[in-house]
C-alpha cells in the first residue's frame, strides 16, 4: 500500500497481533504485507544455523530475538525482522536486562546489530 500514514500502519499491525504469520513492513511511506509459509521457515531455520556457527566459531558473544517487530515512530519506520541479533557488549547489556525483566516491549531494546529478513518473492 503506498502513502500510508504511521497511524494506519501502527493500528494495522495491533489489529494483526504478534502471533500471526502475516508479516508487515512500513518504510515512512509504504506498507508491504506478507504470508509466511514453510519456504519462508525453514529458509529461516537454515539462515539461524547459518549465524549461530559463525558466532560460536568466532567466540562472540550473541543473543539472538528471532521474529521481533521493531517500531520506532519518531522515525516513522516498523519491519518485524525474521530473525535479528545483538553482538555489542552494551547493547547485549541492555537485551539481558531487558530479557530478565521478562519486558516484551520493543522500546525497551536497542536497535539490533544484525537483522534478516527473508524474502522469497519472485
Amino acid at each position: 500500500m503506498r502513502g500510508v500514514s504511521w497511524n494506519l500502519y501502527d493500528r494495522l499491525t495491533d489489529a494483526i497481533g504478534e502471533r500471526s504469520s502475516i508479516r508487515v513492513a512500513f518504510d515512512g511511506k509504504d506498507v508491504e504485507i506478507v504470508v509466511l509459509g514453510p519456504i519462508h521457515e525453514n529458509l529461516g531455520d537454515l539462515l539461524s544455523l547459518f549465524v549461530n556457527e559463525v558466532y560460536d566459531g568466532l567466540e562472540i558473544d550473541c543473543q539472538g530475538l528471532r521474529s521481533t517487530t521493531w517500531k520506532r515512530p519518531e522515525v516513522d519506520r516498523g519491519v518485524e525482522s525474521d530473525l535479528c541479533y545483538y553482538f555489542d557488549p552494551a547493547k547485549l547489556e541492555v537485551c539481558e536486562a531487558a530479557v530478565a525483566r521478562n519486558s516484551n516491549d520493543g522500546a525497551d531494546y536497542p536497535i539490533p546489530d544484525l537483522v534478516i529478513e527473508i524474502d522469497i518473492s519472485p
